[in-house]
């Protein structure tokens, strides 16, 4: 695993700790050209096609009130079971959710209501779909000691549950409950946004960080221009389109939301319309791309049978690794948790592939009423 990044408290015995020992020395490790003669560079990976890269972070600006953190859990849910939303999803992955500002059970209600809007029941969402709020504690990612820009051991905790969580799309809200130094600094911009880029490394995460305007006239985006300059994409939501005035207040709909690429250095700029309907934001269908050829990788399909077992272990329910009643693939089936196109065939090849990766086996899950031992597929976690 990649070095953490730097990360040191803030204090210690209550005693403001120097920036001396805050930067370490520079390794070099330059690009060896002659090594990538006759390869062919990796393929940029997308969270959501276009819209949220992976291994960078997106900045999401916008006006208070406009329901960020609202399209970001509908955008995390439908990622999450790997539902076209916005543009093309590539395959279900696990989403994880800082909320700095609403509690669990307004973000019960909204997920509630995303559920519905999904046709999904709301208990799909374990393990796939983790929200952690946080409306009442410090989660201050990195602030000033001395003048200078430091992380707080926040940092390391963001960068451990991106890892526990294996989650490859992360939300963060906000940046004022997160960035304790000055937004109009560009240097101290800048660094948070390289410690923020450290904390992806465990999967190579697309992060996005939601944020208000700046309190300029017609500004989209918080603080100064250091954090336009300071992202590789920079997305808009509001109530009407980027530049486009309403002309009278009284017509405007209350219901519609605009999603907008503004900036945008891997794909071209972009806009969704975005309703909100029964108690959720609802992106406008998305465009279905048909499966790449050959397939969905072992890897996933790896993860979705492993994943499937564990939502069927927590429902109570032993399953078997040989064809038959007690059959994994066909247990899932019978009970609905085959999505994001899953079929029967694909489940079969990941519990063959998690088998043979040692990533399930079988072994004892409970006991018969005469005592006997039965057993089951159950999940190697060593």
């Amino acid at each position: 695993m990649p070095d953490e990044p730097n990360v040191r408290p803030l204090f210690v015995n209550g005693k403001p700790q120097p920036p001396a020992s805050v930067i370490a020395p520079l390794r070099r490790a330059p690009i060896r050209w002659a090594e990538k003669k006759g390869r062919e560079p990796p393929k940029r990976e997308w969270a959501v096609e276009g819209w949220l890269g992976r291994g960078h972070v997106t900045l999401m600006a916008g006006p208070p009130g406009s329901g960020k953190t609202a399209i970001a859990q509908s955008i995390g849910a439908a990622v999450s079971i790997g539902r076209s939303v916005i543009d093309h999803v590539p395959r279900a992955m696990n989403v994880l959710l800082w909320a700095g500002e609403d509690d669990e059970n307004e973000l019960w209600r909204r997920q509630a209501a995303i559920a519905q809007w999904l046709e999904t029941p709301i208990e799909v969402f374990d393990d796939r779909f983790v929200i952690e709020p946080y409306p009442d504690e410090d989660i201050t990612l990195a602030g000033l000691v001395d003048g200078t820009l430091v992380g707080t051991p926040n940092l390391k905790a963001l960068r451990e549950q991106i890892g526990d969580y294996r989650a490859e799309l992360v939300f963060l809200d906000s940046v004022a409950r997160l960035f304790g130094g000055n937004e109009n600094d560009r240097h101290q911009v800048t660094k948070f946004m390289a410690l923020l880029t450290g904390t992806l490394s465990p999967t190579n995460a697309a992060m996005c960080l939601l944020g208000h305007p700046a309190k300029a006239t017609g500004s989209e985006f918080s603080g100064s221009t250091a954090w336009e300059a300071s992202v590789r994409a920079r997305l808009y939501f509001g109530f009407k389109p980027p530049g486009e005035k309403v002309e009278d207040e009284l017509e405007a709909d209350d219901d519609q939301r605009w999603l907008a690429k503004r900036k945008t250095n891997y794909s071209q700029k972009d806009i969704r319309e975005v309703r909100f309907r029964d108690g959720c934001m609802q992106p406008a269908n998305a465009p279905e791309h048909p499966m790449p050829r050959g397939g969905r990788p072992n890897e996933f399909l790896i993860e979705e049978a492993v994943r499937t077992l564990r939502r069927l272990s927590h429902m109570g329910i032993a399953t078997s690794a040989s064809p038959g009643r007690n059959f994994l693939p066909s247990v899932a089936a019978k009970n609905r948790l085959l999505e994001g196109g899953i079929t029967e065939r694909d489940l079969k090849t990941g519990l063959a592939e998690a088998l043979k990766a040692g990533r399930v086996r079988m072994g004892e899950v409970g006991k018969y009423g005469k005592g006997a031992t039965r057993m089951g597929l159950v999940e190697v976690t060593a």
